[in-house]
């Protein structure tokens, strides 16, 4: 959730002059975990002086905005992805997200093997696995207070997160971390749920999305205080 700003987030705690006006996607020196040789990521994961933070979103609201964004801003995916010979509308979208493949070599369906704009959350950045060792877990729905609760118990909020990120034109706006969205989509969650989702579909994706919302109901994730990884350890080894 919100990678791109947490990209550059990185850069800026790394002094770059330049964190603010390159795209951080496309950049040769992004910071990576899976950059280091797998002996130090996993000394970094087991220790617990490193933080480890993830941010998780709704997969209903989550599936939407990657809806609005790469079909309908973008206007790509239909073909890039899924080879069709139209732009797919949302209901079209939801049938083959939800169509129970498994194949990790085939678009549709939710497996490891799925786009990651819309791959289940729990199989993202082996969550799966690593979710326990993440002291802070975050909620999209609450990004800006998560995100300065997260930089202010690392002491860096005054340094990288109060100000500086969002300037438009001769108007300043709200210039803290997440204060504005600056998101092309833009996705408005009550107006676009109720433009897109009927009660049907919103329990089509929910159903599909199990794999997440019991790693969350497990973590006690989604309200208004962050959580932490800790008790999914117990529920992957009941499961």
């Amino acid at each position: 959730a919100a990678c791109s700003e947490f990209m550059r987030l990185f850069h800026r705690l790394r002094n770059d002059s330049d964190w603010r006006s390159r795209n951080p996607h496309f950049r040769g020196d992004r910071p990576l975990l899976s950059a280091l040789a797998p002996a130090r990521a996993t000394e970094i994961l087991n220790d617990p002086s490193w933080t480890k933070a993830v941010f998780f979103r709704d997969p209903a609201s989550r599936l939407l905005s990657a809806y609005l964004d790469k079909f309908v801003v973008g206007n790509s995916y239909s073909t890039k992805v899924f080879h069709a010979e139209k732009k797919l509308k949302f209901a079209d979208f939801v049938d083959l997200v939800a169509a129970g493949d498994t194949n990790r070599s085939r678009p549709t369906g939710l497996h490891f093997g799925t786009n990651p704009h819309w791959r289940p959350q729990r199989y993202l950045s082996n969550m799966e696995k690593l979710l326990p060792a993440f002291q802070f877990v975050g909620a999209y729905e609450h990004l800006a207070l998560h995100a300065e609760m997260l930089l202010r118990s690392l002491d860096l909020w005054d340094a990288a997160g109060a100000t500086g990120w969002w300037r438009k034109g001769r108007r300043y706006r709200a210039d803290a971390l997440f204060a504005s969205n600056g998101a092309r989509h833009r996705t408005r969650p009550r107006r676009d749920a109720s433009a897109h989702y009927t009660p049907e579909l919103l329990d089509r994706v929910r159903e599909a999305y199990a794999m997440d919302y019991a790693m969350f109901d497990a973590i006690g994730w989604g309200n208004e205080a962050p959580t932490t990884g800790a008790a999914f350890a117990g529920a992957t080894r009941a499961s």
